[in-house]
């Protein structure tokens, strides 16, 4: 009797002490046990917006701001941009750029893995040089390489479409869709700094 007592007694302090340590335990971080699952792609189980990475990436509305300026400083009085223009300009960018983040974000909610691109209003004469419209990339190589985000030079008018199947089909491969990355090589991208005059805004 004496001996199950004390069995009893010492069941009971484990499982007190069971408690104890499982109230003290840290609280596990997903990221930190597996950073992979931020590994956006098809078989992604988390896709982690490419705001922060793009941030980082594009130069932001003051470069921009700047390197205006430093054309009207350079240039003669009759081809210097207007404070209203640097202003159309700075707009037509955050406009863009959230457009497509917007795109990328609303496709990761509905399980989107394929992106082409797209000109709008019409076809960018900068970026025609270096991407056709129905051209694809993946939402991995979105984001390996989120530099691949439109725009690409200030005046852009490339944009990034979801492929969602059948309603998209039709026009991608008339459009002759062909992956943006050949032989897994980073594409030739318009330099930021080139300017399109007319459509920015």
């Amino acid at each position: 009797m004496l001996l199950v007592l004390i069995s009893l007694i010492v069941f009971g302090l484990l499982v007190l002490v069971a408690i104890r340590i499982s109230f003290n335990k840290k609280e596990v971080n997903i990221e930190e046990v597996n950073p992979i699952l931020h590994a956006s792609g098809i078989y992604s189980i988390i896709r982690k917006s490419p705001r922060e990475q793009i941030s980082q990436i594009k130069p932001s509305n003051e470069d921009i701001r700047k390197y205006l300026l430093s054309i009207n400083v350079n240039t003669m009085q009759n081809d210097a941009l207007s404070g209203e223009k640097i202003r159309d300009f700075l707009y037509f960018w955050d406009k863009t750029l959230n457009e497509n983040l917007k795109v990328i974000e609303q496709g990761d909610n509905e399980g989107v893995s394929f992106y082409y691109y797209d000109f709008f209003p019409d076809t960018c004469p900068v970026c025609k040089d270096f991407l056709k419209k129905g051209q694809f990339v993946t939402r991995e190589e979105i984001f390996q390489f989120p530099a691949i985000i439109p725009p690409f030079h200030i005046g852009c008018t490339c944009k990034l479409v979801s492929f969602c199947g059948k309603e998209n089909l039709q026009e991608t491969t008339e459009s002759g869709m062909i992956p943006l990355f050949r032989d897994k090589t980073f594409p030739r991208l318009p330099d930021w700094k080139t300017i399109k005059l007319s459509n920015a805004v």
